[in-house]
C-alpha cells in the first residue's frame, strides 16, 4: 500500500518536473542554401539585441519572454552564386509561457527565363 502510493507520488513529481522545463523560445531553422545565418533578435521593449550565427542546416532555440515583441533580422554574410538569399525581418511576440514559435529560412532557386 505504501510503496503504490509512493510510487504513485514520484510519477507525480516527475510529471510536474517535466512541465518545468518547458521555456518560451523562438526557434530559428536554417533550412536555406544560403550557408550560415546571421540572426539579430532585439527585445523591443528594452531594445536588448543579440547577435546569433545558425551553421546551414542547424537550429537554435533562442529563449525569450512571453508577452514581449521581438523584431528580428536574419542576413546571409557569404551566400554561394545561383541562390537568391534575401533578408528577412519580421516581429513575432508568444503571447504564452512555455510556447515556442519557429521561423524557418529558406531559399530559392532562380527559375531561368526563356
Amino acid at each position: 500500500m505504501i510503496t503504490r502510493r509512493v510510487l504513485l507520488l514520484l510519477m507525480v513529481l516527475g510529471l510536474l518536473l517535466a512541465a518545468c522545463d518547458d521555456e518560451t523560445a523562438i526557434d530559428f531553422k536554417n533550412n536555406s542554401e544560403c550557408g550560415s545565418a546571421d540572426v539579430t533578435l532585439v527585445n523591443t521593449t528594452t531594445n536588448a539585441a543579440r547577435e546569433i550565427r545558425i551553421p546551414q542546416g542547424e537550429s537554435i532555440k533562442v529563449e525569450v519572454g512571453h508577452g514581449i515583441e521581438y523584431a528580428y533580422l536574419v542576413e546571409y554574410p557569404s551566400p554561394p552564386p545561383n541562390v537568391n538569399c534575401y533578408p528577412l525581418e519580421g516581429t513575432i511576440e508568444l503571447t504564452r509561457e512555455r510556447q515556442t514559435a519557429t521561423v524557418n529560412l529558406e531559399s530559392a532557386t532562380p527559375t531561368p527565363l526563356p
